[in-house]
C-alpha cells in the first residue's frame, strides 16, 4: 500500500518544485523591472519620452545654454524631474 502512494507524492513534489521555480523567476523579473525603472527615472530624457506638449517643450528648453524658463533654470541647478514629481517612498515613485 505504501508503494501506491509513493508516485502521487513524487508528482506533488515535482509540482511544488516547478511552482517554486516559476515564483522565484517571477519575483526576480519583477525586482529587476523595479531596479531598471529606478535607474532610468533619474534621467530627464526618460521622463520626457512619455510626455507630449507642454512638458516636451519644457524638456527641450532645459538644454538651452541660458535659463529662459523654470525648466531650464532647474537644469542649471541640476534638479531632475523626479526630484519634484514624485512622492516619498516606493509608493510615491510608482505614482510618478
Amino acid at each position: 500500500m505504501a508503494t501506491e502512494q509513493h508516485p502521487p507524492r513524487k508528482r506533488m513534489r515535482r509540482w511544488i518544485l516547478a511552482l517554486s521555480g516559476v515564483l522565484i523567476v517571477g519575483l526576480a523579473v519583477t525586482a529587476g523591472g523595479f531596479v531598471f525603472a529606478a535607474s532610468q527615472e533619474s534621467h530627464d530624457s526618460f521622463c520626457a519620452s512619455c510626455h507630449t506638449q507642454p512638458e516636451s517643450t519644457f524638456f527641450e528648453r532645459s538644454t538651452a545654454a541660458q535659463a529662459v524658463d523654470l525648466a531650464s533654470y532647474h537644469t542649471s541647478q541640476q534638479t531632475r524631474c523626479i526630484d519634484c514629481h514624485s512622492g516619498p517612498g516606493v509608493v510615491g515613485r510608482m505614482r510618478a
